[in-house]
């Protein structure tokens, strides 16, 4: 090999290697809020007039099939504090026990999942190296959900729908927030549900505690305001190691919990 072919492959593999370390770093997030007829009926809260909830804490889920011995969230995780705070900045505030009271009476009842979604079974491959997916169903719809489709975009072949369907046969994690009428819940045992607010991001070579707060922290802007489209926000990702603390964290639902407390009135 002459000096100048060496020279112009030393800087092809340069390029790649760049290009391996861009995207390394750059962390894609898929963002959406679903709003239903009754949510478009409440205007958004700011923080100047806010809007307050019952929280009920479902926590970490699995669903479809997830690798065993996959990393989980440490017990101190702090998450639901880093949701509220997200919702605080929002204009949703949490309500409190008092007595036999709820105050202020909350106008919401908000759900908080976090976790980890696959929702391909096993591959197929044929003899010319084809692929086929085999789906749990029922996660592929909630993973579809998660980046923002529907089941009918499944035949929509524009480049931006075709690129979320592909997304959504990743093994992902997540943090979603939905939004019910808690009059409704706790006066007529209705599940009225407002809206969904989700994030997300494919799993790659991470593990949920690098990923959750950046997760609700990108959500943020969107969390009870409806998107018309998908968003995917790529982000930049710094050097360095989440380490969470023992945060104090009160008056939220017991993941065990079936309803609101039986004695408080709002």
């Amino acid at each position: 090999m002459n000096r100048h072919a060496f020279a112009h492959t030393r800087y092809l593999l340069l390029l790649l290697a760049l290009r391996s370390i861009a995207f390394a770093s750059v962390w894609e997030i898929n963002v959406n809020t679903g709003m239903t007829p009754a949510g478009r009926k409440i205007q958004p809260p700011t923080p100047g007039q806010p809007a307050y909830y019952y929280p009920y804490v479902v926590g970490y889920q699995e669903i479809g099939l997830v690798a065993t011995g996959d990393k989980k969230l440490p017990d101190e995780a702090p998450v639901e504090h880093l949701i509220a705070e997200a919702l605080a900045s929002q204009g949703y505030l949490v309500t409190h026990v008092a007595g036999t009271k709820l105050d202020p009476p909350p106008s919401l009842f908000l759900v908080f999942r976090w976790g980890n979604i696959n929702p391909i079974l096993y591959d197929d491959f044929d003899r010319n190296g084809g692929k086929a997916h085999h789906y749990n169903q029922s996660a592929y719809l909630k993973e579809m959900n998660l980046v923002g489709l529907q089941i009918t975009d499944v035949y929509d072949q524009s480049m931006p729908k075709k690129d979320l369907l592909e997304s959504a046969n990743n093994n992902r994690y997540f943090v979603t927030i939905s939004a019910y009428d808690f009059a409704a819940y706790y006066t007529h045992h209705k599940s009225v549900l407002l809206w969904v607010s989700r994030m997300s991001i494919p799993k790659q070579d991470l593990y949920l505690d690098q990923v959750v707060a950046t997760l609700i922290s990108t959500g943020t802007p969107f969390l009870g305001r409806e998107t018309k489209t998908a968003r995917v926000v790529d982000l930049m990702v710094p050097p360095g190691k989440v380490d969470f603390g023992a945060p104090v964290f009160k008056d939220y639902a017991a993941p065990g919990a079936a309803q609101p407390p039986a004695s408080p009135r709002p």
